[in-house]
Parts: C-alpha cells; sequence; structure tokens
C-alpha cells in the first residue's frame, strides 16, 4: 500500500525511494498496532527473525541505545554546549526510531512463494525484490563463512546466512534507490531454510511439469 502510494505519485525516482523508505519508518515504527495482522503477498511464507537470535540482537541493540541517549546527552551538554547535545540526540532518537522499525519488520515480513514468482523481503533496509522462478538457476544450502564480493546480495541481517539462491547469468535487481543492479547470487537467513528449499524445490517442479 505505502509503494503504491508513493511510487504511484511520485514515480520511481531515487527521491521517492527515499521517502518510501522513511514512511516504512513510521509506519512499523510508530503506527503499526501490535495486534494489527498484515496480509503480505504470497502463498508460503518463510521468517527470518530466530536464526542465529536475529531479532535478539537487534532489540540487544535498542535497550544499549536507550541506556545510551541520556548519558550521551549529559555529556555533550557540558563538553560542547547544549544545542550540540539536543542535535545529536535528536538524530539519535530518530536512529533508534529505525532501529525499532527495522526490528518490527524482522518480526513481520517474511520472505514467500508466489504462485510463479519468490518475494524477497528482509526488515527495511534491504530492498525489495520479485524473482521470477525462471530467473532461479539453482537452490542450495549454505554452510560457513560468506565473503562479501560484487553480484552477491546478503539477507541475513544479524542472523546466519543458510540457504543460496544463484540466478541466471545476465539478471539484475532493483536497488536501494531503484534503478537495477546485476545479481549473479542471492544469500538468505532462515529460521527453516530446509522448509523453504523443499517448497522452492517443489514448486519448480510443478512450474517444469506445467510446461
Amino acid at each position: 500500500m505505502l509503494e503504491r502510494q508513493v511510487i504511484g505519485r511520485l514515480g520511481d525516482s531515487p527521491i521517492s525511494r527515499i521517502i518510501l523508505f522513511d514512511a516504512k519508518i513510521w509506519f512499523y515504527g510508530l503506527l503499526l498496532k501490535k495486534n494489527k495482522t498484515i496480509q503480505y503477498e504470497g502463498e508460503q511464507h518463510f521468517g527470518y527473525a530466530q536464526n542465529g537470535g536475529n531479532a535478539s540482537n537487534q532489540l540487544g541493540f535498542i535497550f544499549l541505545i536507550l541506556f545510551e541517549i541520556p548519558l550521551g546527552h549529559a555529556l555533550l551538554h557540558f563538553l560542547a554546549a547544549p544545542t550540540v547535545a539536543w542535535l545529536i540526540s535528536a538524530l539519535t532518537v530518530f536512529g533508534l526510531l529505525y532501529l525499532l522499525a527495522e526490528y518490527r519488520a524482522t518480526l513481520r515480513r517474511p520472505i514467500s512463494l508466489g504462485h510463479d514468482v519468490l518475494l524477497l523481503r528482509c526488515g527495511l533496509f534491504a530492498p525489495d525484490a520479485r524473482i521470477p522462478y525462471a530467473m532461479l538457476a539453482s537452490a542450495a544450502p549454505l554452510h560457513g563463512p560468506l565473503p562479501r564480493e560484487r553480484g552477491t546480495r546478503r539477507l541475513e541481517q544479524m542472523g546466519e546466512p543458510n540457504v543460496e539462491l544463484r540466478l541466471r547469468p545476465g539478471s539484475e535487481l532493483p536497488g536501494f534507490l531503484g534503478g537495477m543492479q546485476p545479481v549473479q547470487r542471492i544469500c538468505l537467513g532462515l529460521d527453516r531454510p530446509q522448509a523453504f528449499l523443499h517448497a522452492l524445490q517443489a514448486r519448480l517442479a510443478q512450474i517444469a511439469d506445467e510446461k
């Protein structure tokens, strides 16, 4: 809904993407009620909050910043100036709002399997993507450390990557500010990697049979 409103009215541009990101921060950080049910697109949904203590680690950082704000404000007030203290504190509070929104989005926004497309969501900062199943070259379990390299998109937040998706040559996915970026590999950190791979392989086999 947010994307339709912002991108539909302003067009797909870096400015509209930043506005959309800001709107998601306010929605997930403050406006979304705890008992509110959201229907996400897709037929099968897979979470990533529990993998490697992902959501728990995020919550720990939130509490650390909550503890640091008054101490930092007092220190800056006496060592710098009241104006500087209030400015830094305001920026820190907004950063805290983002972390809270990211945490709540982690608990709610799933990676989903649709009828003919894989729907990638991972918190708020990572750009969402729709990947047609025909774009997938392979899907397999992933173990061990993962080096950062060009053409690889990591969607594990503070968890551990455990699923590797290989895309066909020439594949592109949207970036954070819009525009397409070449991507050869996607690494996911899921709560139930084996269940995800089983469901994905079943859908790929179904599509192959339909052809």
